[in-house]
């Protein structure tokens, strides 16, 4: 009897462990992503770009290339992001928000390409992202 109540405590102790914390139940079950997602990415360029450079623009495609799980609870997600038209507006005079990405324009079809990386810090609720300074 002591050795059945045993195991249903240890079953109900899993169980809660689950439900408090659904991320780390995910992570550790392996249905679904540990990390933060391509769309997740992309809401953090979308949310941060505008402090870079001016509107009018359009993303017209971002795509992950790469992650990095640096072991102290940040991951960095490279990125590649296709932006239209090609003629943006800095906020700076030489668009010192953009330093450390790379930026390739494309006049015949005017399109700008911004590749580099956006950092995320682990919270109690998830990833918190930002583009690199």
């Amino acid at each position: 009897m002591l050795r059945m109540w045993g195991s249903s405590a240890l079953l109900g102790s899993m169980l809660m462990w689950f439900l408090v914390t659904p991320v780390s139940a995910i992570c550790i079950l392996g249905m679904g992503s540990c990390y933060p997602t391509e769309a997740e990415g992309r809401q953090v360029l979308e949310r941060d770009l505008p402090t870079k450079i001016l509107p009018p623009y359009t993303i017209q495609s971002f795509k992950k290339t790469n992650g990095i799980d640096t072991g102290t609870n940040e991951y960095i997600m490279e990125f590649v992001a296709v932006l239209s038209p090609d003629d943006i507006k800095c906020r700076g005079s030489f668009c010192p928000g953009l330093m450390n990405y790379s930026v390739q324009v494309d006049k015949a079809n005017s399109r700008l390409t911004i590749s580099g990386g956006l950092i995320f810090g682990k919270t109690e609720r998830g990833w918190r992202g930002k583009m690199m300074p």
